[in-house]
């Protein structure tokens, strides 16, 4: 049962961090202009970086290849990602809910 549960958390969390790089190679122009707008330099080039971290760490974690290192890096690129564009008015929430993926990746990273 242990088993099956880290199995249907690491594909959820996967998911939410799959569909974010998905989201962000169809929104790609968007998507640059918003990291532009937060001072960013490079900003395309961060977000072609982005997009590939992002959608390679959720297959790590759907397929369950190398677990803890792809929690690892995507624990530092929320970390990253909260510090740049969640410290703001109306944020709070957004760092919060990013604290909370961290804790589970932490979770899975340990479990692995």
């Amino acid at each position: 049962m242990e088993i099956a549960l880290q199995r249907i958390a690491r594909i959820f969390i996967g998911l939410l961090f799959f569909l974010a790089g998905l989201n962000k190679a169809l929104n790609f122009d968007g998507t640059v202009q918003y990291m532009q707008a937060a001072g960013l330099p490079i900003a395309g080039v961060l977000c072609f970086l982005t997009i590939i971290l992002l959608i390679a760490c959720s297959l790590m974690l759907f397929f369950g290849v190398a677990v803890a290192p792809a929690a690892l890096v995507l624990i530092a690129w929320l970390l990253i990602v909260n510090l740049t564009f969640h410290v703001g008015p109306g944020q709070f929430m957004m760092f919060v809910k990013n604290l909370a993926i961290i804790g589970g990746l932490f979770a899975l990273a340990a479990n692995e």
